[in-house]
C-alpha cells in the first residue's frame, strides 16, 4: 500500500495520518539512490521471488555529483572513509600527547581545524589551482603520524577533504579577491586587509586561527581586520550550515573590536574582530567614516531571511566587492536571481558556478534521496560583484 492510499483509507475513517505512522512509511529501509523500498517492490513485482533491483546500473552508474565530478557509489565510499578518518582521530587524540593533539587541531568530535605552520615567499595566485596542488603534500607531512590501514589505506586524501571544510573559507575570500580585482594586486600588499564576512555563524566565529593563513599566503600583509555582521545567537542552528535564524534565535548582537594572538610565527602580524549588528545600520552609523572592505563574503547564507535585502542595497550603494557561496546547484541560483532582484551586477566569472575552493567534506541531506543528498559547505558560487 502506497502512503496516499493509506492517507485516503484514514481519512475515509475520520482522521488524519499520525507522525508515527508517518515515519513508519519514510523511515522504512530503502533504496538510496530512488528511494523505493522492499514493501513496494513486492507490491509492484507480481513474481513469486524477488529478482535484483532492476535497471539501476544502466540508469544511475554514470550520474556524477556536479561540483565534485563524483558517481553515487564513490559519493557513498568518500563517506566510509570520512567515518573510518573520524574513529583514528579520536583513537589518537586519547592517546597522543596533549601538545600533538593540540598541533593537529583534532577537536573532541573527530573534526579537525588546521592549517599549514609556513609563511609563503610571496603571493601566489589560486586560480586555476587545485586542493591537492596546494595542500596535499603538507596535510601528509603534518599527519604523517596516522599509519595507513587496511581500512584507510592512504589516510592524505581523507584527511585533505577534513581539513578543507575549514579552510574552505579563508581559501574562498583569498580567490575572490584574486576574481574581483583583476589585474589589480594592490590588495596583497597592503598593510591592513579589511574583511566584512555577513550573516555570519557561530562556526566561522570561532574560526580564527584558520584565518592566519590569509596572512601565511600574503606576506606583506600585516594586519587582517574583520567584521562580523548579523551573527544571530540561537540554540537552535540551521541544520546545514547553522546560518539561518532559527525558533530561538535572539537578534544579532555586538561586539567591541578585539585582538586576536595569531600563532609563534605570526607574531608581528596582528588579526582584529568586530561583531556588529545588521550590516546596513553598522554602514548608516559609522557614515562617511565607513570604510570600504577589500572583500564582503557572505557563505552559505540564504537569500530568504527578511534584513538580506537591504545589507545587499548596502553592499551595491558603496560598490563593495562581494562574494556569495551556496550549498547546492539549486541554492545558488536561487540566491543568484535574489541578488539581481536588489539591482546587484554580477560579475561573469562569478555567476553560479562550483567553487574550486569549496569544502571537499560530503555532508549527506535526510531529506533528499540518492546522489542529491549530498553537499558540500561552500560548494557553490551564487555571485560576486564589484
Amino acid at each position: 500500500m502506497e502512503i496516499e492510499e493509506f492517507e485516503e483509507y484514514l481519512l475515509d475513517e475520520g482522521r488524519a495520518l499520525g507522525a508515527q505512522e508517518r515515519e513508519l512509511f519514510f523511515r522504512e529501509p530503502r533504496c538510496s539512490i530512488c528511494g523505493i523500498s522492499d514493501r513496494l517492490l513486492r507490491k509492484r513485482r507480481r513474481f513469486g521471488h524477488i529478482t535484483p533491483h532492476p535497471d539501476h546500473r544502466d540508469q544511475h552508474d554514470e550520474q556524477k555529483y556536479q561540483s565534485l565530478g563524483l558517481t553515487h557509489c564513490h559519493l557513498n565510499q568518500r563517506l566510509r572513509e570520512s567515518i573510518r578518518l573520524r574513529s583514528v582521530l579520536l583513537k589518537l587524540r586519547k592517546s597522543s600527547p596533549w601538545a600533538d593533539v593540540k598541533n593537529l587541531g583534532i577537536n573532541p568530535n573527530g573534526s579537525i581545524v588546521w592549517f599549514p605552520s609556513r609563511i609563503m615567499e610571496s603571493w601566489k595566485g589560486l586560480k586555476d589551482r587545485t586542493w591537492e596542488e596546494e595542500y596535499l603534500e603538507e596535510v601528509r607531512q603534518a599527519f604523517r603520524m596516522i599509519p595507513p590501514t587496511k581500512a584507510l589505506p592512504d589516510p592524505s586524501h581523507a584527511l585533505l577533504r577534513a581539513v578543507s571544510e575549514e579552510l574552505s573559507v579563508p581559501l574562498s575570500i583569498l580567490w575572490g579577491l584574486e576574481v574581483l580585482h583583476a589585474d589589480d594586486l594592490s590588495w596583497t600588499k597592503r598593510d591592513t586587509l579589511r574583511i566584512h564576512i555577513l550573516k555570519v555563524s557561530e562556526s566561522e566565529l570561532r574560526m580564527n586561527n584558520v584565518f592566519e593563513e590569509i596572512l601565511h599566503r600574503l606576506p606583506e600583509v600585516r594586519h587582517l581586520e574583520f567584521k562580523f555582521s548579523e551573527f544571530y545567537v540561537s540554540t537552535h542552528q540551521h541544520a546545514a550550515t547553522g546560518n539561518a535564524p532559527t525558533a530561538g534565535a535572539k537578534e544579532p548582537t555586538s561586539t567591541a573590536p578585539r585582538k586576536v594572538l595569531p600563532s609563534r610565527i605570526c607574531k608581528s602580524h596582528k588579526i582584529l574582530n568586530q561583531v556588529a549588528s545588521y550590516y546596513d545600520d553598522f554602514v548608516k552609523a559609522k557614515g562617511q567614516d565607513f570604510i570600504k572592505p577589500d572583500i564582503a563574503a557572505a557563505f552559505d547564507a540564504s537569500s530568504d531571511v527578511k534584513p538580506w535585502k537591504a545589507t545587499i542595497k548596502t553592499l551595491t550603494k558603496w560598490k563593495v566587492p562581494a562574494i556569495f557561496t551556496s550549498l547546492t546547484h539549486e541554492q545558488s541560483v536561487k540566491d543568484a536571481k535574489d541578488l539581481r532582484k536588489t539591482g546587484t551586477k554580477l560579475k561573469k566569472e562569478l555567476s553560479p558556478r562550483i567553487n574550486p575552493w569549496g569544502s571537499m567534506q560530503l555532508r549527506t541531506d535526510s531529506n533528499s534521496i540518492g546522489i542529491d543528498g549530498f553537499f558540500t559547505a561552500n560548494g557553490w558560487i551564487a555571485g560576486g560583484s564589484y
